[in-house]
Formats: C-alpha cells, structure tokens, sequence
C-alpha cells in the first residue's frame, strides 16, 4: 500500500516563511478526499462546522463544530467527511521553522499537542477563545498577504500566543504538566526517539546518546511527561509496528526484520503484551 506524501511549498505564500493559514475551502479537492496520505509539515485545523470521521495513524477522530485538530509531520491520515459542513482554517508550518522562528530545537515537542501517544488529537474551545484566535489567524493570513519589513516579528508574537494558549488548554484538558522543564533530557529523549525508533529500543541506548546516566534520564522523563522511558519507547515501538500493519504490505516476518527484533515470535509477543491482540488480528480488524 502506497501512501501519498504532500510537501510544503513555500511559493503558495509568496514570502520567506515555512508557514502558512489557509481556509479550508482553498485546499484543493484532493487534499480531504478518501485517500491516505501524510505531510512533511505540522497542521492545527479550527473546525467551525465538521461531520466525518479523520483517521490519524491507527486513532480514528470524530469531528464535531468547535473542534481543534492537531496533526503532526508524516503522520498518516484518511478523511471521511460531509464536505457540505466543513468549514474552517488550517495553521500549517514545517518543524524547522518552529525550531528557528523560537530560537529553541525542541519547541515543538514542548507541545503537547503534537507527537501524542497517550491522549486524543483534538480538544474542543470555547466560543471567548476561538474569536480570539480567530481573529489572531486572520491577522496572521493578512501579514502573509501584504508582508512589511516588520512582519516576521508581528507573526511570530501571534503564532506564539496561538502555539501556547493551545497548548494551555491541552495540558488543562488532560491533566498534563505546563511547566517549563529544569532541563532539555526530557525533549532530547524524545526527539531522539523519533529518529532511531527502529533500530534503538533500549534505554540505556537514549541515555548513551544524550550523555547521562540510564538513572538521570528515567528521572528526567518521568517528570516531564508522568512515564518511564523505557514504557515511551514500547509505546512509540508499538506505534511503529500498527503503521506497518495498517499502511503497508510488508510481512510479519518483514516488519519484525525492520525493527530490529531478533525473530518475529518476539515481535508478535511484545505486540500482543501491549495491545492484547496479536499482529495480525490487529490487521484484519483494522485494515479498510
């Protein structure tokens, strides 16, 4: 099975920025059509009115009016919507542009929002909130539009009030710290996670990466995001596994070969241990 990336294109804004906020009615036909699909780009879509059903991953999401979306970079989707009550706006940006527009490499996994393993993509704001940010969008659309010399440090101050008025409400709904962390092991951690996935399953792999102790970056993990970072990496391991089974054809054998698993036997139990269904169970109820 093939999944169609879209990339991001700078020329659809017109000025030098790896963002921008589009309509949803300026997207083209394709791009919420019933086919699967990823981006090279994060996307948080404000649904005024909404009726279907988005799959990201393996989590199907039912959208509903007021809803926030969230989607982060190379995350698989599937839309299945009532296109005549879908309307709304979509920030869209890449991550290195988050990264340097804040002066700060782990500003997007400060977000809770994005890279989300425990809890739903979406929450729901109330109508004071969403004006505001609303009208924060349009303002940001209309500096894209008619860019000045002072644009960039107009945007960013909106964009950041957007990102962590968000993220605010995100914690507040799931009960998740919004503190700011004594140190970057935790983030480390976690953007290290998202590139050796699969071929580095152990902790004692992050720690020896980061330059501390198994110790220190357990601590440091477990304060930041309430887990150990061995139960991370099985999660995000199992994540792995499930957008194997779901979006591609590949084996059990082949997928187990992939994640560095010594044989598939191994794969199959850890698999059935986390998720309690085996593989390819999972495929066959899953799979559409």
């Amino acid at each position: 099975m093939e999944v169609n990336k879209i990339k991001f294109h700078k020329s659809v804004c017109g000025v030098d920025f790896l963002m921008n906020m589009l309509y949803l009615n300026e997207f083209g036909e394709q791009y919420f059509a019933d086919d699967l699909y990823s981006t090279d780009y994060f996307e948080i879509i404000f649904l005024d009115k909404a009726e279907g059903i988005v799959r990201l991953n393996n989590t199907e999401i039912e959208l509903k009016d007021s809803m926030v979306l969230f989607i982060s970079a190379h995350e698989k989707r599937k839309w299945k919507i009532n296109r005549d009550r879908f309307e709304g706006r979509s920030l869209i940006f890449q991550e290195d542009f988050l990264n340097e527009f804040f002066a700060d490499k782990y500003f997007s996994l400060r977000l809770h929002y994005f890279y989300q393993l425990n809890y739903v993509s979406a929450i729901y704001i109330n109508d004071s909130d969403t004006d505001k940010l609303c009208d924060m969008l349009a303002e940001i659309k209309s500096e894209l539009n008619n860019s000045k010399y002072d644009s960039g440090h107009i945007i960013r101050s909106l964009l950041y009030y957007i990102l962590m008025k968000l993220n605010r409400i995100y914690a507040n709904e799931f009960n998740l710290t919004a503190e700011s962390p004594q140190n970057n092991y935790a983030y480390e951690f976690r953007r290290l996670l998202e590139v050796n996935i699969r071929d580095n399953q152990r902790v004692d792999d992050y720690a020896g990466m980061i330059g501390i102790s198994r110790i220190s970056l357990n601590k440091a993990v477990q304060k930041q995001f309430n887990l150990s970072a061995g139960k991370l990496i099985k999660q995000r391991l199992s994540q792995e596994i499930q957008n194997e089974l779901l979006f591609t054809d590949h084996t059990i054998a082949e997928i187990s070969d992939m994640l560095s698993f010594s044989e598939p036997n191994h794969m199959i139990r850890f698999f059935k241990t986390l998720n309690n269904i085996t593989p390819t169970a999972f495929r066959t109820e899953n799979r559409r």
